[in-house]
């Protein structure tokens, strides 16, 4: 009897033993629960706080915030905060906290993304996926717009989302000369709607709810045409440049929407080539500037300040500055040495300025400036074997459209000191090529004199 009660003590005490222990352990576990929970609140709160901050402050003032990485200390935590630039108008804020506890890491990481709204109003859509491999042999289609609307040969593409919109110059002044299609299935395209601008077309702009159109008439160079239904886009205004016309009339050429201002490009002519027009009442541009080239303009591209221009003058790209006075001063230019051709696209991606030219023998078609230079000097020049008619700079790629019919599309690395080469298979055309617009991965190819568009994309 007396050692059964012993057995039984030994286990009451073992059991009273090991639950003390457990009880221990779970206190200390719990202890450890909480303060590892308290320092994750903490360490996610402070994330969430600087992250914040750093959003106010870019949509506040987007280009005052500079491109940063940084490491501090905030509230006994280490904090490191980092900008950068994911292209023109859009940068990603990136927050990571963190701390230890008892020698464990607890750590948080927070980014967004903020676009310049502002800035980005009426730019290129395009943001091809920067995979090379994709590339390699890309998706080619063609589709005849003749096959819906008669005497349709574009001159101009400006793509947003699954529309296309498209100027035109027909032989008869009575023909439309905007279109717009829809292109979601390039298979099948719809046209919208369309519209008679007067005698023809020769480039465009889409910015918003409204349609900048160059036109090749001397009543009214820029004309803006309100597409909030785009199935019924309706004139708004008319313009004609201001000045005094003689034997060489101004006929409008080129065109780039910037922040609530047009810059407009034309033939050679007696009051200038260059215009600057303020549009941010539609229904009544106001004339700021214009400027005598003495030849006419091919491309703009406008960013932030500054104005840059490509055209057939000896000094084949120039800079204009517009922040100051807001006219256009014009504060650089280059000139190939030796050279003939003359400057015929623009491309502009971060700090970096891309020109093409067309064809000139023993020299260069292809050039790469940097936007922070003072001067004008190439980072480098390539050989192209002919005209360059389209070009567009996302990331590390570039994608030109030659003027020929074979072989007129290529997709090269500029990241390369060598500006290898990506896509292997041959893209041909029905006709040369005239130009291209893009987005995201979509480009929409015009060819010249041709109512055929192609569809090219990655594979």
């Amino acid at each position: 009897m007396k050692g059964f009660l012993m057995m039984e003590f030994l286990i009451a005490s073992t059991l009273s033993i090991s639950m003390c222990v457990t009880i221990v352990m779970l206190s200390s576990h719990a202890h450890s629960f909480l303060g590892r929970s308290a320092l994750k609140i903490k360490v996610l709160h402070l994330a969430d706080i600087e992250l914040k901050e750093i959003l106010l402050f870019l949509e506040e003032d987007f280009d005052s915030v500079e491109i940063s990485s940084t490491t501090s200390i905030v509230e006994g935590l280490n904090t490191h905060v980092g900008i950068a630039s994911i292209d023109n108008f859009t940068k990603k804020a990136e927050v990571s906290v963190e701390g230890y506890y008892h020698g464990s890491l607890i750590s948080a990481h927070l980014s967004s993304v903020v676009t310049d709204i502002r800035e980005s109003e009426g730019q290129s859509s395009c943001r091809p996926v920067q995979d090379p491999s994709l590339w390699e042999r890309p998706r080619v289609s063609f589709f005849d717009l003749g096959s819906i609307v008669s005497d349709i040969y574009p001159t101009d593409v400006d793509v947003v989302g699954h529309l296309a919109y498209f100027s035109s110059n027909s032989s008869r002044a009575s023909d439309p000369d905007l279109f717009i299609f829809d292109i979601e299935n390039p298979s099948h395209v719809v046209e919208v709607s369309h519209l008679n601008t007067g005698p023809g077309a020769s480039a465009l702009r889409i910015a918003g709810n409204h349609a900048y159109v160059s036109n090749t008439s001397i009543n009214a160079q820029l004309q803006i045409i309100d597409i909030s239904d785009r199935r019924y886009p309706e004139m708004t205004s008319s313009f004609k440049l201001l000045g005094t016309y003689g034997s060489s009339t101004p006929l409008g050429t080129a065109l780039f929407y910037k922040s609530g201002k047009i810059v407009l490009g034309t033939s050679k002519s007696d009051i200038g080539e260059l215009h600057y027009i303020d549009v941010m009442d539609f229904h009544d541009p106001i004339y700021l500037d214009s400027v005598e080239l003495g030849h006419g303009v091919n491309d703009i591209f406008a960013f932030k300040d500054k104005v840059y221009v490509a055209s057939a003058h000896k000094d084949e790209l120039k800079v204009f500055d517009v922040g100051v006075s807001g006219t256009l001063q014009e504060t650089n230019s280059y000139n190939d040495p030796g050279a003939t051709g003359n400057g015929k696209r623009l491309s502009l991606f971060l700090d970096t300025l891309y020109f093409g030219k067309t064809k000139t023998f023993n020299h260069y078609e292809f050039f790469s400036f940097p936007t922070s230079s003072t001067s004008l000097f190439p980072l480098w020049k390539y050989s192209m074997p002919t005209s360059i008619q389209g070009l567009s700079v996302y990331g590390n790629l570039a994608f030109v459209g030659l003027h020929q019919l074979t072989d007129s599309f290529l997709v090269l690395n500029v990241a390369s000191s060598s500006l290898m080469r990506l896509n292997d298979m041959l893209v041909d055309l029905p006709a040369p090529l005239l130009d291209f617009d893009c987005d995201r991965d979509m480009f929409v190819v015009i060819s010249e004199g041709s109512s055929v568009i192609t569809f090219i994309t990655h594979q």
